[in-house]
């Protein structure tokens, strides 16, 4: 099956539906078996769903009190004579639960489809964003200048007790072990500059206390 196959058993739900208008009795076995959903064509889900409410409120289910039901939507079915001809997709009811069968497993594999469908496509999506994403690594020549302007307010301000480079790591260490919130709309520098200047805060404030 190719990617653009998807399971339909058009042939199935006719004989199902043939089926109800061969012997309504089927749906005292079958009539629980299937929903609307089930039907690959929402005319013959709407079909099922109206056979079934007849036949649960004891009135015969054939292609004239079909038509009475569905109105002027009978025509959208061919009238009387396009719904006598789903008798011919069914020989006999010996066969019915093999037919309806054949309908539920097509709609479980729709659904497995279009499951399987979106968890690719929300898996390529997340790929995307990852692929777009840029790493610490990647930008760090560009912190490593926002945090090296610091070496010159360092030197003023601050005693020998702690050399520059050891701050500049401390610093680099701080930034990466925040790179996960970091929200890459941003301009890098901007957002290292702002970690920067508070971290540098923080560092003379210790010293000082």
């Amino acid at each position: 099956m190719s990617r653009h196959e998807i399971p339909l058993a058009v042939e199935a739900e006719r004989a199902v539906l043939g089926g109800i208008l061969i012997d309504p009795s089927v749906l005292d076995d079958y009539g629980d078996a299937l929903t609307e959903g089930h039907f690959s064509r929402p005319s013959h889900g709407r079909l099922w769903r109206e056979s079934v409410s007849l036949h649960s409120a004891g009135v015969r289910v054939d292609p004239t009190t079909l038509m009475d039901r569905l109105g002027d939507a009978a025509t959208d079915y061919g009238g009387y004579r396009g719904l006598t001809q789903l008798t011919e997709a069914i020989l006999s009811t010996a066969n019915y639960g093999h037919y309806v069968d054949q309908v539920r497993n097509a709609a479980q594999l729709r659904d497995l489809i279009r499951v399987s469908e979106r968890t690719i496509e929300d898996a390529m999506e997340r790929a995307a964003v990852a692929s777009a994403l840029r790493t610490f690594e990647e930008c760090y020549s560009e912190i490593d200048k926002v945090v090296e302007k610091k070496r010159s307010e360092w030197t003023f301000k601050a005693t020998l007790m702690r050399d520059f480079d050891d701050i500049k790591s401390e610093i680099l260490t701080h930034i990466w072990n925040k790179w996960h919130i970091y929200d890459q709309t941003r301009p890098v520098a901007a957002w290292a500059a702002v970690i920067t200047k508070h971290q540098f805060s923080n560092i003379l404030r210790d010293i000082y206390q």
